[in-house]
């Protein structure tokens, strides 16, 4: 029997041009990486990959292989239903953005398979209307779904999220799916999976959480996992599926990123422990962006950025996460060098101290193996050097569904509970700093300054109380150091006032259209903060509206109506340095109107107040 779903397609096309996609490219660090590797640099050469889309009825979700991004490629119509002669805008938009030739970050992909929705859920893959069949085995390595559906049944949907979940973890298949557009709760398919990568858009403007199914699928469960920076999350999960791509690519192609052995899928495709599905997707986490600075959205003419990660306290998800942005903004620059950087084991499995970057893989893990036992604690030690630096640290583990019985999927899924703590070390001390501890999620994360000069250690650990267990997990981690654009000791990442132009890092992003990181954003002399005062455009150089043309500039600093002494003071002091004044303040005071109070603005007041 079929299984009746009604699958929801996202609405929203695609449409790029050329200056929007080097935009993308630069926010997500790809530019800096090309730049940085040359003829190095991985581009999805030799990745299989999955597209889904919602055909709808009559069933059209083909690309059109005809333009110039897609033409070429060994892109293959895997459920055989697609109107003759009809092709796809969304399957088109997302194919470019996923392996397109120019628009893609993975440009070289060149083996694609695409399913229509119902058919890739039913026989053509995943099986979910077969109770005695497992799904399909395939070489792809990589799935993207800029689709969301529901079946109105819960029994339906569990069926088709535990099977995808099996699908990850057995197969070493990785997902990234889109979240809905809007800032209503998530439909289940496919966001209610937990080894799937969910995908959101840097504005936040998509689902969060996750629904109300049976356990261990509860509501509430941080949704997204990632953002990229698109309006939609139609355009925004094919950039991260691309960026797993490359990962997997690197993680294939250079297995001593670890010692440890291969494994194999059920296809008999090798898979090295770089390239798993648990260690891209911390990797991926863990190298994310938590605040921006965003040169625009491809599809919107308005800069999206985070600049408040976890600021207030609705925001923060008990797995270490910002409940809008997940883990942040996807930077393929960051997570590369955290890939390359290499495995390094815990002490209990015979490691020292970690790097700035790298990753672990530790394949028996929770107290209860075979013979010696597997681990009940992973322990990274690192120390700080002369300089405070940020950590970020994402660990991740794949929920265990049970299979038996020559594909007879049994309905036990077992999300085993691990928690990520981190302690000074110091002189001997062992003193918390910080944890994350969700008992719902299977990823926890850190994201803390530390201070200079200690010694630290990340500690991963079962949930206190819980049954031992044996298990795999993943964890990934980047130490950075801090930038202080305006040297007030107040790093970017923590100030609210970056560029110490007087205007709130989120207002110049959300309001005004300035750069948080320039004083003056559009080089004409005056700072940001003036020309508001003014009334002037501080992001047109070419504004007809300029200090000079305001009257506000009378002398009168502390605005009471007269020039005198008190004023003389005033612009004395602002002259040597000793007092930063509001901007109003600098308006009045800038007697000669070129953005700066200098000695000749000073002798104005002096003559204004005694009357000359």
């Amino acid at each position: 029997m079929r299984v009746q779903l009604l699958v929801i397609r996202f609405i929203f096309l695609l449409g790029c041009s050329g200056s929007a996609v080097a935009d993308y490219k630069d926010d997500i660090g790809y530019n800096r990486l090309v730049a940085e590797q040359g003829e190095m640099m991985p581009n999805g050469s030799g990745i299989p990959v999955t597209q889904g889309e919602a055909g709808g009825d009559p069933p059209v979700y083909m690309p059109d292989v005809t333009i110039g991004e897609l033409a070429g490629k060994a892109i293959t119509d895997k459920s055989g239903s697609n109107q003759a002669n009809s092709t796809s805008g969304h399957a088109t938009s997302v194919g470019k953005q996923f392996y397109g030739s120019s628009t893609s970050i993975a440009p070289a992909i060149n083996t694609v398979n695409i399913y229509d929705a119902n058919g890739w859920l039913n026989s053509d893959y995943l099986r979910a209307n077969s109770s005695s069949s497992e799904p399909r085995s395939v070489s792809d390595r990589i799935a993207n779904h800029s689709w969301i559906g529901d079946s109105s049944d819960d029994s339906v949907d569990l069926i088709v999220i535990k099977r995808l979940d099996w699908v990850i973890d057995n197969d070493e298949f990785i997902h990234a799916v889109g979240l809905k557009n809007a800032t209503s709760t998530n439909l289940p398919m496919l966001a209610a999976a937990f080894n799937v990568i969910a995908v959101g858009a840097t504005d936040g403007v998509h689902g969060r959480s996750t629904p109300s199914l049976a356990a261990p699928y509860v509501s509430g469960r941080t949704r997204p996992e990632l953002v990229a920076p698109f309006s939609t999350t139609s355009s925004a999960t094919p950039v991260i599926a691309a960026a797993a791509a490359l990962l997997v690519e690197v993680g294939h192609a250079v297995p001593s990123l670890s010692s440890a052995p291969a494994t194999s899928n059920r296809a008999a495709s090798t898979i090295y422990t770089a390239e798993r599905s648990e260690v891209i997707k911390t990797v991926l986490m863990a190298g994310a962006d938590r605040v921006t600075n965003n040169s625009t959205n491809p599809d919107s003419a308005t800069p999206k950025d985070i600049t408040d990660y976890r600021v207030a306290l609705a925001n923060q998800s008990a797995n270490g996460l910002d409940v809008r942005f997940g883990a942040g903004q996807v930077n393929i620059y960051n997570s590369f060098h955290i890939l390359m950087a290499g495995e390094q084991n815990s002490l209990e499995d015979g490691g020292a101290a970690i790097g700035s970057y790298g990753f672990d893989y530790d394949p028996a893990f929770g107290g209860a193996g075979k013979g010696q036992g597997s681990n009940v604690t992973g322990s990274y030690i690192f120390s700080t050097g002369s300089s405070p630096v940020m950590l970020s640290a994402a660990l991740g583990w794949n929920v265990d569904v049970v299979n038996n019985n020559g594909g007879a999927f049994l309905g036990a899924a077992t999300l085993y509970d691990m928690d990520l703590r981190l302690y000074d070390e110091t002189d001997g001390g062992h003193v918390p700093v910080a944890e994350s501890v969700s008992a719902i999620d299977n990823t926890e994360n850190i994201w803390v300054q530390l201070e200079a000069g200690k010694d630290y250690l990340l500690e991963v650990a079962p949930k206190t109380g819980q049954a031992a267990f044996e298990w795999d997990y993943a964890i990934a981690w980047q130490l950075t150091g801090l930038i202080d654009t305006d040297d007030d000791g107040i790093p970017d990442i923590q100030d609210v006032d970056d560029d110490n132009d007087g205007l709130l890092d989120v207002d110049e992003v959300t309001q005004h259209g300035t750069d948080p990181l320039l004083v003056d954003s559009d080089g004409d002399g005056f700072d940001d903060a003036m020309e508001l005062a003014y009334g002037s455009d501080p992001t047109s150089g070419g504004s007809s509206s300029t200090p000079a043309d305001n009257v506000n500039n009378n002398g009168d600093i502390n605005g009471d109506s007269m020039v005198n002494v008190v004023d003389i003071l005033l612009a004395t002091r602002m002259l040597l340095g000793e007092l930063e004044p509001m901007p109003e303040q600098r308006v009045r005071a800038d007697m000669v109107p070129d953005g700066v109070i200098n000695t000749g603005d000073l002798v104005r007041i002096q003559q204004l107040a005694l009357g000359l």
